[in-house]
């Protein structure tokens, strides 16, 4: 089963960011982009993205438009939660959006995502109607975050030099 992961790695009181990728069951990478979310605010409908974890999700047509989407399933306490197009956090209830790229768009400071609807044609090149896939949602420890480690200068002039 293909998978649709979602790698949270900024979030503030406006937005969520991510990386996200749709990966083959092989565990080769199909395709990768960059996703939008509403900010973590305890699962609140509405208002929250969705808790970290592994759910169900299957490719449909939106009710409201007609358009393709992913709905993600079993999201405890939600319900209608999609992967769907739009470029700007104010678009969303608690669904993601993908995109090509991070830009603030319309000039407001908050970061939007560009080309979701050519992001969305893409995904569903991969995930076409009716393929159900596993939708992982994870938090990714910030680059800046991850500790710089010193080499040991000396052990390496050992190693090079064949000292013993």
């Amino acid at each position: 089963m293909k998978e649709f992961i979602v790698e949270r790695f900024f979030q503030n009181e406006h937005k969520t960011l991510s990386e996200c990728m749709v990966v083959a069951d092989g565990g080769y990478i199909l395709f990768e982009f960059k996703g939008i979310e509403l900010p973590w605010n305890n699962n609140k409908r509405g208002i929250s993205c969705i808790p970290v974890g592994e759910y169900s999700a299957i490719a449909v047509r939106r009710w409201s438009n007609k358009k393709y989407a992913l709905w993600v399933q079993d999201v405890p306490g939600r319900s209608e939660i999609m992967v769907h197009t739009a470029n700007f956090v104010k678009q969303l209830l608690g669904c993601l959006a993908p995109g090509r790229e991070f830009k603030d768009i319309d000039n407001d400071g908050i970061i939007d995502v560009t080309s979701s609807q050519a992001t969305m044609d893409e995904i569903e090149k991969h995930i076409p109607l009716g393929e159900e896939v596993r939708y992982i949602v994870i938090n990714k420890e910030k680059p800046n975050k991850i500790p710089t480690i010193k080499p040991n200068l000396s052990f390496i002039k050992k190693i090079c030099n064949h000292e013993k």
